[in-house]
């Protein structure tokens, strides 16, 4: 069991009338000879669907399948406009919309939250709902199931106990047989005994005959049998991956969701914590709120939670709190925005780092997981459509989403090859990574510029190749796609004549594909942005004209990809663009990498905002036949020999080619700001310590170490300094290990013998930084870490025989490596000083009295410093 340590503080019945109408709001109570009974009434008082209920596709085409909440004639739910009769409550009521439905074999369910039968034992549990029955043909007709799950897979059809029905026909005259017309009608059906859990959904099924009348419902009541409430679990379970422009009020970063299982005394969600992990600076983000949306998974301001955080900065995290906040039985969703400014290429993000509940006061409990990958990116911000089911149909199985997206740009160069997504939570039926669909919400996901989300389109190209594929519903799949050809956030426009609506499909059958062609408008075209922009791709059922923002569709997903825009190029020269650094992009050349028989010219933009001036590097054989180079630009071989440059004919430099003869480097290990007192090299509560910390071979090479690179140096910030004593005897040891984690509290195996990199006898200081401040602890070593670019690598700091001098240790932001514990600790308890004892001989695992051994995922960031010797 993983054991973490984190330095915070501790800390009736309502009826009333309107008119002829009531609206019976809460709920009621009655007793029962076994069990407790609690009567739950939706009245559907609302103008949109209760919180947590939600709309089904059962069957049929038509975009008009299916529910919603209506007040057709502006009084208390009626049915005649020349004057009744009333539903017996509420200004709304359900509907199924049938009316507008021309065709039959459509039908839609309409979902309830779970409701807590738990408590039930042998008791009888009733459902009944009313229903107005008309003289309108046809058959349209609704049926009522029970299920376990918020899906017809396995669903119980129940029969309505009055007249021994599974059908009730809104036509009066079919069954069950009623002889006046235009009425409300009360049905009751008995739950089977079988349910008799915490997690017991009622759905009700319209079916449209076509050509006949809505189907409305009102006052559905249940009989619930419920348990004492208990925690279940939490999760970080939404990360939002769009782009947001500056100035932006709001914006929605992550979404979190605490399970609850039971209704019965519900237990109060006391606090959430959560830290701006991943934020680039944290001057870009103010004014932080959490909004509570229920058992509804869609995102919505209604209802604050706590009080905002007016700078998420000012301490290590963001503490939300309100007194009396009643969870509710299954699926409680928290939502957290900023407000957002900042300079473009900045990103802001969260992780959510756990929760306090009344059940156990000041107890945290920790969400799985508190990250996930990816954040906002400050730029030109794009809509992020809502969809009210999206993918999530039947639990994911036979759904809307975009399967796959596949553009061939130019030749050479990469290609946009989607058939996977990583937008994941917890209800998705495959790993993070492994679906073809994201989750609800957001259905929907942006891309970064990879090998297999990006392309490059010429100015005035045509032909590119496009195939869209569409989900597996079995029929009335539509897929669109789009490109913002001027850059200005939206696809609403023409440019060069060419609209940014690229193509939109007819009606597809489950898995169907979709081809086209892209035209890229002309060079000079007004508006026309060379660079990189924006590919949408939406795939929405049984919507044959989609639009690229619209909200409130019922099933679908959308994509974004960035696409390249490069400019026409001229005959025989191949032109640098410069969009990054990287000589061997074919994105960054108009119109190819040259080769030996090209002319290339690096033209003199150094200074233009987003132009990068060319550099060639490890692994990259350069040729051209002649190399111009314009001032004040600057072509940069940094690379050892496995690169070249070879020019064929001549080189004219009026700017500069500069050959490095070394390469020092940084590689940063991480960027979190989840801190507490326990991951942390300078325990300054423990007399002894030691720190393991496990670099995985390819998180290594990812941030640009290679075989035989040589670490120098170690930046460690410190977040806060909270003691001024040095740390005597203080140690970093290296070694190769075979692990990537630690499954106990024991040392990783090394490869070899450890070596001694650094010893400061009389003791590690932290100064200059001052008490209470933070700054960064450089530590050159006095023998350097050479990584072999094979294995894992581990650093392990260590000290003995130091005394504590306080109640705090030296705090350093921690970035989480989820599911991997990267880091082992064996530290002396607070204040307990027993110089036996030596930290750096520390072996474990230790029992959690005076030496407790812990295994952690938080592992303290920090840069290493390295050179490359060149051969």
């Amino acid at each position: 069991m993983k054991k973490l340590y984190f330095n915070f503080p501790l800390a009736t019945i309502t009826q009333f009338t309107l008119a002829i109408c009531f609206a019976f709001i809460a709920i009621g109570f009655t007793s029962s000879s076994a069990n407790a009974q609690v009567v739950v009434t939706e009245t559907f008082t609302g103008g949109v669907l209760p919180s947590g209920w939600s709309t089904l596709k059962i069957s049929g085409n038509d975009p008009n399948n299916d529910w919603d909440i209506t007040n057709p004639y502006g009084n208390c739910c009626p049915f005649i406009a020349a004057g009744g009769p009333f539903s017996t409550s509420g200004l709304n009521c359900a509907r199924y919309k049938s009316q507008l439905i021309p065709a039959a074999g459509n039908s839609a369910g309409l979902v309830t939250v779970p409701y807590d039968l738990s408590a039930r034992g042998a008791s009888a549990s009733n459902i009944s709902l009313e229903m107005f029955r008309n003289s309108w043909a046809p058959a349209d007709n609704i049926q009522v199931y029970a299920n376990t799950i918020p899906s017809m897979s396995g669903a119980t059809l129940l029969t309505e106990t009055g007249t021994s029905s599974n059908i009730i026909h809104r036509h009066f005259t079919l069954a069950p047989f009623t002889g006046v017309p235009n009425l409300w009608h009360t049905y009751t059906y008995a739950l089977p005994a079988a349910f008799n859990t915490s997690s017991t959904y009622i759905i009700i099924v319209g079916t449209a005959a076509g050509g006949g009348h809505h189907i409305y419902i009102d006052d559905f009541t249940i009989d619930t049998y419920p348990s004492a409430m208990t925690y279940v679990s939490s999760e970080l379970f939404f990360q939002n991956t769009s782009a947001v422009a500056s100035g932006t009020n709001g914006a929605l970063i992550v979404g979190m969701n605490i399970e609850m299982d039971g209704s019965l005394s519900p237990i109060n969600c006391d606090s959430l914590i959560l830290v701006p992990n991943g934020t680039t600076d944290l001057t870009n983000i103010s004014n932080a709120r959490l909004f509570y949306t229920g058992n509804s998974s869609s995102f919505g301001t209604a209802t604050p939670y706590g009080t905002p955080v007016a700078v998420p900065g000012a301490a290590a995290s963001m503490k939300f709190g309100s007194a009396a906040f009643p969870l509710v039985n299954g699926n409680n969703y928290f939502w957290l925005t900023y407000d957002v400014t900042g300079p473009q290429g900045n990103f802001v993000d969260a992780d959510f780092l756990g929760s306090m509940l009344s059940d156990v006061p000041a107890s945290l409990r920790i969400p799985t997981p508190q990250t996930l990958t990816g954040a906002r990116e400050i730029g030109v911000s794009y809509c992020v459509p809502t969809l009210t089911v999206g993918t999530a149909w039947a639990n994911y199985t036979n759904n809307d989403y975009v399967a796959s997206v596949q553009l061939t740009g130019e030749v050479p160069g990469p290609v946009i090859n989607s058939n996977l997504n990583t937008v994941w939570s917890s209800a998705l039926p495959c790993a993070a990574g492994t679906c073809p669909f994201t989750s609800h919400p957001p259905d929907y996901e942006s891309f970064p510029p990879d090998p297999t989300h990006t392309t490059i389109l010429k100015e005035g190209g045509v032909y590119f190749p496009l195939s869209l594929q569409v989900g597996t519903w079995f029929s009335s799949n539509y897929i669109a796609a789009w490109i913002d050809w001027n850059g200005d956030g939206d696809f609403n426009d023409v440019v060069g004549g060419i609209s940014e609506k690229i193509t939109q499909s007819g009606p597809l059958a489950g898995s169907g594909t979709h081809t086209a062609t892209v035209t890229v408008p002309a060079p000079g075209s007004p508006g026309l942005v060379t660079g990189n922009t924006v590919l949408r791709v939406r795939e929405v059922y049984a919507t044959s004209n989609i639009q690229p923002c619209q909200n409130g569709y019922t099933y679908g997903e959308t994509e974004d990809f960035v696409v390249t825009i490069t400019p026409d190029c001229t005959p025989g020269v191949k032109t640098w663009l410069g969009f990054t650094d990287d000589w061997n992009n074919p994105a960054n050349w108009c119109d190819a990498i040259p080769s030996i028989a090209d002319i290339a010219v690096i033209p003199g933009n150094s200074g233009t905002p987003g132009y990068t001036m060319p550099k060639i590097q490890v692994g990259v054989n350069a040729t051209v036949k002649t190399l111009r180079i314009q001032s004040p630009d600057t072509v940069y071989v940094d690379a050892t020999n496995s690169a070249s440059l070879t020019v064929a004919d001549s080189m004219i430099i009026r700017g500069a080619l500069q050959l490095e003869s070394g390469f020092q480097g940084t590689c940063p290990m991480g960027n979190g700001s989840f801190n507490n007192l326990v991951e942390t090299p300078f325990a300054g509560t423990s007399s002894d310590s030691k720190m393991q910390i496990i670099y995985t071979a390819g998180e290594l090479f990812q941030c640009g170490l290679r075989a035989g690179d040589v670490i120098t140096e170690i930046d460690i910030p410190i977040f806060r300094r909270r003691n001024m004593a040095a740390y005597n005897n203080f140690n970093i040891n290296y070694f190769h290990t075979a692990q990537n984690g630690y499954a106990s509290a024991t040392n990783a195996i090394p490869l070899g013998a450890p070596v001694n990199v650094y010893f400061n006898g009389p003791g590690e200081s932290l100064n200059p930084i001052p008490n209470f401040g933070n700054g960064i602890h450089t530590i050159v070593l006095q023998n350097n870490m050479v990584w072999d670019g094979v294995n894992n690598m581990v650093v392990e700091f260590c000290f003995n025989k130091f005394t504590p001098t306080g109640t705090f240790s030296d705090v350093v932001n921690q970035t989480q490596t989820v599911g991997r514990n990267s880091v082992l600790i064996h530290q002396s308890q607070p204040l307990f000083t027993n110089f036996g004892w030596n930290g750096c001989n520390a072996v474990g695992p230790f029992a959690p009295q005076n030496y407790p051994s812990v295994i952690s995922e938080y592992r303290p960031n920090l840069t290493f410093k390295y050179d490359r010797p060149y051969g």
